[in-house]
């Protein structure tokens, strides 16, 4: 196993270390992405920053400006790159909901399960997630590539509850943020995360923030060559580099091996090795993770870019409208003059109105006349279209996702535009499905990380039921290894105030809705997840007792007040069930029994109910009483009149959503 070190120099390292830095700095050099693909991610980077007579020269390896080499005078760049990109980010956007699956459903597991959902929550808020994971997927749109890192910083802290209950301060806590593609280098031969042997990040520090870090006296590191544009490029290539001195500083982090079983972790930098041990992340991982972009590249690890998917219909669009802007740049009445035909202040008013004309000698007498000049063929406005149709297609961003109606569709229907707009939404599906994975794969990394590094019960708010916040103190063994993540898919129902509106509307007309306070609160609090879990309360106790019932620990005594109905549907549904019938002899029995209890308390209360009511005479629909409101009607909603007029339910709702929305 490595060993913790003091800061070697390169001629105090032995063999072994020098190799190590060696050959990090050669794949820093010599890597295969930086061969293949950070010309190309420069490019693109380029164009859709407007750029777009910029050129990756892939024999001198370097940027070209192509503006010299082309003979039109007029070189404009209209740029449909950039809103489709800004389109395609608006739509990728969304809150990230994330959760954890508890490991059985036992309630300790449960509660569990709640706690680390909140901590992530937490976290999420602390660290401004939100932000990062934007920018994030914004880098993953351009070059279609973006890491994610998930580590512990020394640097941060978090609360704790101290002597007196007083909160005091304790070093240290979780931390995270995106890392640019050009940053890293990853085990070329490997496909996925799951297959790196090893991963390298470089970023460009300040020297005395390295020799600060490590203990050194200032002044006594190396200044590096390295060039910026090898390690940050999120920059316009006008960027002034700092009179500070800067150095590259080095990570690499290595998975257990024959000869380093708890893995490798290593700092280097200006040829230095700084710190070698053990991979302390939990389990020895990567701390980073992949976050896909638009569109994979078969039998590689890198990911497409819709930049380079709208290039080249890009680069004939700027082509065809640039020369229709030369065209009318130049335009200019043309006369021709027949000599002697205008003299003295007729030709000086004739010519000062800035025209061009010619004088010629007529074949007998000639009046001047207008000289149109040839017009443009029609194919390049054709062409024109064509380009705009093709970029279009090539990216799926089409009219309706601009909220534009299509050609010829002035009078569309919501129904039509809803469909179009759907249509182009689906390509951005399978993104959402890969992206929402690597980050629930973060999120568990992350809660691996409390699991170990939470030893004292660290302050952790959480948000309860109807948004009221939870102040409770997490330690490791509260989450007792229940790590697994889920995701609320990005592109769901509640993703927009409009789509929830369009949701609890549909509750109120299925008859699912029935109270309008309920309509309110979920409309303006609740997500479709917490509502269903309220109104489901009963059905989620009966799968959980039969969870319980099938470890065969403890047996779940049947409460008086528990919803008899749906626990003897839902069970007894279960012991026809194949999966019955593989449960062991005393799982089985207790099921019956169960059962049986559930039975007897629902036959009891079939012989306690009171006798029906005789029916009262039928009453006239307009003498009918309005129906109850909880809490009364709300202020500014109609009530009826002596002469009858009830508001249905659904109006009441209607009108509750009019002064959430601030309507007249």
């Amino acid at each position: 196993m490595a060993e913790e070190i003091k800061v070697l120099s390169p001629r105090d390292q032995d063999p072994g270390q020098k190799a190590i830095v060696e050959e990090t700095y050669y794949q820093w050099k010599e890597h295969p992405v930086v061969k293949n693909w950070h010309g190309y991610w420069q490019e693109w980077l380029a164009w859709f920053w407007g750029d777009q007579y910029t050129f990756y020269n892939e024999v001198t390896c370097e940027l070209e400006d192509l503006t010299p080499l082309i003979e039109r005078e007029v070189k404009n760049v209209y740029n449909r790159i950039l809103p489709m990109i800004r389109q395609q980010w608006g739509e990728l956007r969304y809150p990230h909901k994330f959760y954890v699956e508890p490991n059985t459903q036992e309630p300790e597991d449960i509660k569990a399960s709640k706690i680390g959902s909140g901590a992530i929550e937490y976290t999420n808020l602390l660290r401004r997630f939100g932000s990062k994971a934007s920018l994030a997927k914004l880098w993953g749109l351009i070059t279609g590539n973006i890491f994610w890192k998930e580590w512990w910083n020394k640097t941060l802290f978090g609360y704790i509850e101290g002597s007196k209950q007083k909160i005091t301060k304790e070093p240290g806590d979780v931390d995270f943020n995106f890392v640019n593609p050009f940053n890293v280098r990853p085990d070329p031969l490997a496909k996925t995360r799951e297959g790196w042997r090893w991963f390298i990040e470089a970023k460009e520090v300040p020297k005395s923030a390295l020799e600060d870090e490590f203990g050194l006296e200032r002044g006594s590191l190396p200044s590096d060559s390295t060039t910026r544009t090898e390690t940050d490029l999120f920059k316009s290539r006008s960027f002034a580099k700092p009179k500070e001195e800067t150095v590259l500083r080095f990570e690499r982090w290595e998975r257990p091996s024959k000869k380093y079983s708890d893995g490798r972790f290593l700092v280097m930098g200006s040829g230095y090795l700084f710190y070698d041990g053990e991979n302390d992340a939990p389990e020895n991982q990567i701390p980073y993770f992949q976050i896909p972009g638009v569109l994979p590249i078969l039998d590689e690890q890198w990911y497409d870019s819709p930049v380079r998917l709208a290039q080249n219909a890009q680069r004939q669009l700027n082509r065809n409208r640039s020369i229709i802007d030369e065209y009318i740049e130049n335009f200019k009445p043309k006369a021709m003059i027949p000599r002697g035909s205008l003299i003295g202040e007729e030709l000086k008013a004739y010519t000062r109105l800035g025209v061009d004309y010619v004088i010629y000698n007529p074949v007998g007498a000639g009046t001047p006349f207008w000289q149109n000049p040839p017009p443009l063929p029609e194919t390049i406005a054709a062409s024109i279209a064509f380009n705009e149709r093709e970029i279009e297609s090539a990216t799926s961003m089409r009219e309706v996702s601009f909220a534009r109606l299509p050609k010829y569709s002035t009078r569309a229907s919501g129904v039509l535009f809803r469909g179009l707009r759907e249509q182009d939404e689906k390509v951005l599906l399978p993104v959402v499905e890969e992206q929402d994975l690597a980050w629930a794969e973060a999120m568990k990394f992350r809660l691996q990380l409390i699991q170990k590094h939470y030893s004292q019960p660290r302050l952790v708010k959480i948000l309860g039921k109807n948004k009221a916040t939870e102040v409770v103190f997490l330690k490791s063994a509260d989450l007792r290894d229940n790590t697994d993540v889920r995701i609320e898919s990005g592109l769901n129902l509640f993703t927009t105030r409009e789509a929830k509106k369009e949701v609890v509307m549909a509750f109120v007309e299925k008859g699912m809705i029935k109270e309008p306070r309920e309509a309110l609160e979920l409309l303006d609090m609740k997500g479709i997840e917490e509502y269903m879990e309220e109104q489901f309360v009963d059905e989620r106790q009966a799968y959980r007792e039969i969870e319980i019932i099938k470890a065969g620990k403890t047996y779940p005594v049947v409460n008086p007040d528990d919803n008899h109905d749906v626990h003897f549907r839902i069970q007894n549904n279960q012991r026809k069930t194949e999966d019955f019938q593989t449960w062991p002899k005393k799982s089985q029995d207790w099921l019956v029994k169960h059962i049986t209890e559930h039975k007897e308390f629902m036959g009891t209360a079939e012989k306690t109910k009171a006798p029906p009511r005789p029916e009262a005479p039928a009453m006239a629909p307009e003498l009918m009483p309005a129906p109850a409101i909880p809490g009364g009607i709300p202020p500014g909603i109609p009530t009826p009149g002596p002469g009858g007029g009830a508001m249905s339910p659904e109006e009441v709702l209607l009108e509750l959503v009019r002064q959430t929305q601030g309507g007249p």
